[in-house]
């Protein structure tokens, strides 16, 4: 027997187990359910995106809830909830600062826009990367206020037509607030986004800033608020819209609202081009 202590009876380095890399592992336990435990770098683990499912969801709140819109409208256009219509009641409570009727053939054409969006947004992967819980919750929180004012205001009484101005201002500070978190017209959005989304979004919020102020007319109107010169209520209404399209315009950068914003006054030219303090008026603000 050999008892020379110099030499130990194995070596560390010739170790099986202590053989292993510093990245390899070792199994705890038999060979048939072995374990397998890393005894070196922690291992990386892919990130799943937790909130791909729920995307998906309000990404087809979106697109159902638009469609609601559309349908809504429609019925609300043609008197299928009440026996008035939009255009009834709108004639009805006629003022100073209703639109020629002719003006809101820009609703459809908005409504196209939208409709590419809800579906583009399912299609294109940078739209649904870059607004994920930006656009879509205030989307369809703007679609719900726009299916209420459809319905509320088509009862026609001074009552509804003054309630259904609160949906049509929960409609325009929802728009708004997608304006504060999605930067639109950012010239670091690619063209697909600014096509899909900053144009059809800057033309909704650009046609719901003069239809709720419009709405303030009808129920001033339907409780027979009078005013001695009607040339100075549209001069305040104008006064007070410039700036909401201006922030629009010079804050945000959103050039959709300001093709609105001419649309809008160009509509009123037409209808006071017979009145020379009004056309004047109107002529040298779009000057």
């Amino acid at each position: 027997m050999n008892l020379n202590t110099d030499k130990p009876p194995f070596s560390p380095r010739s170790s099986p187990t202590s053989s292993l890399s510093f990245n390899d592992s070792m199994s705890v336990g038999s060979s048939d359910s072995a374990i397998p435990v890393n005894v070196g770098y922690p291992v990386r683990v892919e990130y799943v995106n937790p909130c791909e499912n729920s995307t998906v969801i309000l990404m087809t709140l979106n697109l159902i809830s638009f469609l609601l819109v559309c349908i809504t409208n429609s019925f609300a256009v043609f008197g299928f909830f009440t026996s008035k219509s939009i255009m009834n009641i709108s004639e009805t409570y006629s003022n100073v600062l209703t639109l020629p009727y002719n003006a809101f053939i820009i609703w459809p054409v908005i409504s196209v826009y939208l409709l590419i969006f809800c579906i583009a947004q399912f299609t294109n992967k940078q739209i649904v990367q870059a607004n994920i819980k930006k656009v879509y919750m205030f989307f369809t929180i703007s679609n719900a206020a726009n299916i209420a004012w459809s319905i509320i205001f088509t009862i026609g009484t001074p009552l509804s037509v003054a309630i259904s101005t609160v949906p049509l201002f929960i409609l325009l500070g929802s728009l708004y607030a997608i304006q504060l978190y999605t930067n639109p017209f950012d010239y670091s959005h690619t063209l697909s986004k600014k096509l899909f989304t900053d144009v059809p979004l800057g033309l909704y919020i650009g046609w719901a800033v003069p239809c709720a102020f419009l709405n303030i007319g009808y129920a001033l109107k339907a409780y027979n608020v009078e005013f001695a010169d009607d040339t100075y209520f549209f001069i305040g209404f104008s006064i007070i819209l410039i700036p909401f399209y201006l922030t629009l315009l010079i804050k945000h950068k959103n050039l959709a609202s300001f093709v609105i914003f001419l649309y809008t006054f160009v509509a009123y030219s037409f209808k006071y081009y017979d009145n020379y303090t009004l056309a004047t008026g109107i002529s040298l603000l779009l000057l």
